[in-house]
């Protein structure tokens, strides 16, 4: 499976990081409580959370206020809260070390570095597998217990930060790579249920425990 992406490469208080925006994100929105994408979307998110399990110094970011299903859902929020609530999606890896602060400045240095197109390809499965076994050791130790390595979960400058170590975005990959096997437009044109899975976080920085991410089709919505 491949991911094809913009890299932008990004120099903040000497670190070097690398700002990478997945393509095929146009179907996935989020306002703040709901987290949905259709399929490629959804491939584009597991493919990002695998490679922020090998790549550290990785930021993904998904612009999704710029796409045109936000459209939609910022009219049908509106009759609900009166604003608009859409907001960008942005990963990263604990271990980078760089501050929700610095956000600002990193997109303000996207107008000085100059971007390249890259992919990242893998075979799914293989990672699949190694990563479970790895993922059934970690279950067994003191530090899966403890809760350690789960999310962070923040709401700042009109984005969703998820900031997660290798293990959280290991389980985010394997849970999505489950549910892409799933006859996900089936069910959602049959009622049959709405399929989704969690962020596992900490639950201390927001207002709800478990955010989602689900499943979406445009024809379920209506959207034109």
């Amino acid at each position: 499976m491949k991911l094809t992406y913009t890299k932008i490469p990004v120099k903040i208080k000497n670190k070097e990081i690398s700002v990478v925006i997945p393509d095929n994100i146009d179907g996935f929105f989020n306002n703040q409580v709901i987290f949905d994408a259709d399929r490629k979307g959804l491939n584009a998110i597991m493919m990002s959370a695998l490679m922020m399990i090998q790549k550290k110094n990785v930021i993904v970011y998904f612009p999704l206020q710029k796409n045109d299903i936000t459209h939609y859902w910022a009219k049908w929020d509106s009759t609900i809260i009166g604003e608009k609530v859409i907001y960008d999606v942005v990963f990263i890896h604990h271990s980078s070390q760089i501050a929700i602060s610095e956000w600002k400045k990193i997109k303000q240095a996207f107008k000085y570095s100059k971007s390249v197109r890259e992919s990242f390809e893998v075979n799914i499965n293989s990672e699949y597998n190694a990563y479970e076994n790895e993922y059934k050791k970690f279950e067994k130790t003191e530090l899966y217990y403890k809760r350690k390595d789960v999310f962070s979960h923040y709401s700042r400058f009109d984005t969703c930060f998820f900031v997660g170590g290798l293990f959280s975005f290991m389980q985010l990959f394997m849970d999505l790579k489950d549910m892409l096997e799933l006859p996900l437009e089936e069910n959602s044109k049959n009622r049959a249920g709405f399929d989704y899975v969690y962020f596992i976080e900490d639950g201390k920085r927001c207002g709800y425990d478990f955010p989602e991410l689900g499943f979406l089709i445009k024809p379920f919505l209506n959207f034109n």
